[in-house]
């Protein structure tokens, strides 16, 4: 979640991976430990709407990680160990021969984890919630002179977890391929091509526990396989010295779907099944246009196109003859994600920046058609959901020191997203929450980000942020008293810093560190989660801050 947007089973960012999408094509969440450390050489972060080249998802931004490329022949190892018995590695390999390069990265990791429930209130069934993972990648290229380059990528991850019960349990498997083309032949620019696929099994049983956390009984036993293939290709040109222009098409097919085998008293009493297909087109145009030495207007639209079918539900009753199948009606939904953006070089190191955009994310298959339980919380899943939109602008100043030592960045956002799909309840009960994704009136989020970096010695960089997001629920005429509560799990404020000293001779050292104010779980603000410890200084800075923006706003906190 970037820019208090909100946390969802879905991301509100993309994340790349060297341009390949990281999120998962079935539910949009991301697998971080996909990408061995080691591997990676640098990570770059787009804030605010950006959908006008990214498509579906990018309403907070942008995540691209970019992995090592060297020149020559390179190892790298990384190996740590630390309590609750966990070993982790990380391994980088690189070798080039001719025109040809070939590269390798893995990553393994495992702990024994620890028991999540409080010392006083545990039972018999409550275990370590431990996991493991292990990921290899492995690429080949072969380069085309210096017109351009081939090349072939493949992964493979693989993850299970303990979910601090002997029947809570989830594991995950995901195969993935890329090939494609770099070319920059003249006159004509340069040209980027990828076709990309790959399969994946989620497995995860649920279990009702017992009072007085002693015994627990099975309810659902969930396995979710899916399958993406895609493909995208890109053209770039500058013409003249002022401008730069910007083409591409992208195409992709998802399947997927949720089998599972529902417990009733401990026993398999049904078979429920449900899933579909979303398969999507899109086209973009962008152009960068200097103006002078000064101005520099960047414009760019998009236009979106995906279609839902082949979605069904279907449930069979072990303990008695019958099959209930519902067929979904195929829905088709379309996105026009333009952008604006401006920069003005007040002198060369004061830059002033401005941009609007419209961005949007379409359903998952996983909002759509699978339905989830965990403790005795139920989420209902809405075949009829539809895509959220987002409206935005921003405006901001950076200004670097004379010596380029010294940096410091503010901006002022504004988002609003209509129809944003949360977990509603819909009802409580002593022994279940019942929740449903539901399409929200309209959120809104609006804030300030200021961050400063500075380089005092050859060796030393200090660097820190503040974010101030104030994000509620606007609108929701099924639902008026939610209107004005706080979007779940978003903090109001969010500090932090980091230093480091880094000489590759002698040492390298760093320290990090994060605060946030308290924010809630749910939607219906009752359920807080706890701050994290700020200490007296930052917690009274949070409280001016926010009886001062409270004024602005012109509304009491």
């Amino acid at each position: 979640s970037l820019r208090g947007l909100g946390a969802s089973g879905a991301s509100r960012a993309i994340v790349l991976l060297d341009g390949t999408l990281l999120n998962d094509p079935f539910g949009g969440w991301i697998y971080w430990s996909r990408v061995p450390r080691a591997s990676v050489e640098r990570v770059e972060v787009l804030r605010g709407g950006a959908s006008d080249l990214y498509g579906s998802s990018a309403l907070g931004g942008v995540v691209n990680i970019f992995t090592r490329r060297p020149d020559t022949n390179a190892l790298s190892l990384e190996l740590s160990y630390g309590n609750q018995l966990t070993p982790d590695a990380s391994l980088y390999l690189a070798g080039r021969k001719g025109d040809w390069t070939a590269r390798l990265a893995a990553q393994s990791f495992r702990t024994d984890g620890y028991i999540l429930v409080e010392r006083n209130q545990r039972g018999l069934v409550d275990t370590a919630a431990g996991s493991r993972n292990s990921t290899i990648n492995l690429s080949v290229e072969r380069s085309l002179g210096e017109k351009g380059k081939l090349f072939a990528t493949t992964s493979f991850f693989g993850e299970s977890r303990a979910n601090g019960t002997p029947l809570q349990t989830n594991r995950t498997h995901i195969r993935q391929f890329s090939i494609g083309s770099d070319w920059s032949p003249d006159p004509v620019g340069y040209l980027s091509a990828r076709v990309y696929g790959g399969t994946q099994a989620f497995d995860q049983s649920f279990s009702a526990v017992s009072a007085d956390r002693n015994s627990e009984m099975l309810t659902r036993v969930q396995r979710v396989p899916a399958q993406v293939m895609g493909l995208a290709a890109q053209w770039t040109r500058s013409v003249g010295t002022s401008q730069t222009l910007t083409a591409g098409v992208e195409a992709n097919r998802v399947r997927g779907s949720s089998d599972e085998i529902a417990f009733t008293s401990g026993r398999a009493s049904s078979l429920v099944d449900a899933g579909g297909r979303q398969a999507t087109i899109a086209v973009y145009f962008g152009d960068v246009i200097k103006v002078n030495s000064r101005l520099f207007i960047s414009a760019a639209a998009r236009v979106d196109h995906w279609r839902n079918y082949a979605g069904f539900a279907a449930s069979r009753q072990l303990t008695s003859a019958g099959l209930t199948t519902t067929q979904f009606l195929d829905r088709t939904e379309h996105a026009f994600s333009p952008r604006l953006s401006l920069l003005y070089k007040v002198r060369p190191s004061v830059s002033l920046t401005g941009s609007i955009t419209r961005a949007f994310r379409a359903p998952t298959l996983n909002e759509m058609y699978r339905s989830f339980r965990v403790g005795n919380v139920l989420t209902l899943a809405n075949e009829t959901l539809r895509a959220e939109r987002l409206t935005g602008a921003e405006t901001g100043v950076s200004v670097r020191s004379p010596d380029g030592n010294v940096g410091l960045r503010g901006t002022i956002f504004w988002a609003e997203v209509s129809e944003p799909v949360a977990n509603v309840t819909l009802s409580v009960t002593p022994g279940l929450i019942t929740r449903r994704r539901l399409n929200l009136g309209r959120t809104q989020s609006r804030g300030v980000e200021i961050e400063t970096e500075a380089h005092l010695q050859r060796f030393l960089n200090l660097s820190a942020g503040y974010l101030f997001a104030d994000a509620s629920l606007v609108r929701f005429p099924a639902n008026t008293a939610l209107e004005g509560l706080m979007i779940p799990q978003v903090a109001r404020h969010q500090f932090t810093f980091q230093s480091r000293y880094a000489n590759p001779s002698v040492i390298t050292v760093g320290l990090q560190g994060r605060a946030s104010s308290s924010q809630y779980e749910d939607d219906q603000n009752l359920r807080a989660l706890a701050r994290l410890p700020a200490g007296p200084a930052l917690e009274g800075i949070a409280r001016g801050i926010d009886r001062g923006l409270g004024v602005l706003h012109g509304r009491a906190r």
